[in-house]
């Protein structure tokens, strides 16, 4: 049987319709962080589990020289920080807040001697939470290493159009972060795209919108045939 084509997308959004974890809120700290605070990384010591409340969060892999890779956008619902924080190795990873920011951070001793015994479908949601992102990654991998430029930008457009009617949430410097894809060669695939009456940018929103999604979709076909 044929491996769907679009099978392999990945999500930058990891999003959470409902949470064990309000069961425990009374257990955690409250904090509030203000837009644009780093919430967590700087290769600091993990000692607390990370619930968002409320907002959204930016995460970012950065190198030594400043470059920065944007992993993927947490919103309200999910925790973080769990790696870093059950490994006991260091967060590399930076969390900076989009927008202002709920957070409750639950210690050690709290996880492992409440959550833990108390709470087994918060702790059956730290596993779903982890293979989830687990599985994101293994797809960026697989994009990265497996589809030309061209595909990983089609089949990311095809797979955000759903999300708000034609108009994407990203703007082209945020979908060029997200896939890697370096400016010149992004701005030659959506000028293309544009010629074919597929994508129609909005400038005064640095974003733009999907006039017609059969036509990607073909043009993801087309790009799959010419790679075999």
């Amino acid at each position: 049987m044929d491996t769907p084509i679009i099978s392999y997308t990945w999500s930058p959004w990891l999003n959470q319709i409902q949470s064990p974890w309000e069961k425990v809120l009374h257990l955690g700290v409250k904090r509030q962080f203000k837009k644009n605070s780093v919430v967590l990384g700087n290769a600091q010591r993990v000692n607390d589990l990370y619930y968002l409340y409320k907002g959204k969060i930016k995460v970012v892999s950065t190198t030594s020289l400043g470059r920065e890779k944007p992993i993927w956008y947490i919103s309200s619902g999910n925790i973080f920080g769990e790696v870093p924080f059950l490994d006991g190795d260091l967060c590399y990873n930076i969390f900076t807040c989009q927008e202002d920011c709920i957070v409750f951070t639950f210690s050690r001793e709290v996880f492992s001697g409440k959550i833990i015994p108390q709470y087994p479908e918060v702790i059956k949601s730290v596993f779903g939470s982890m293979a989830l992102k687990m599985r994101n990654l293994s797809a960026q991998i697989n994009d990265v290493c497996l589809n030309s430029p061209k595909m990983r930008v089609y089949k990311m457009l095809y797979f955000l159009n759903p999300s708000n009617n034609g108009v994407l949430e990203v703007s082209q410097k945020e979908l060029g972060d997200l896939l890697g894809i370096h400016r010149v060669t992004l701005n030659q695939i959506l000028n293309d795209l544009k010629d074919k009456g597929i994508i129609e940018p909005q400038k005064c929103k640095k974003r733009f919108n999907v006039l017609d999604i059969e036509k990607l979709l073909d043009q993801i076909k087309l790009e799959e045939q010419e790679g075999e």
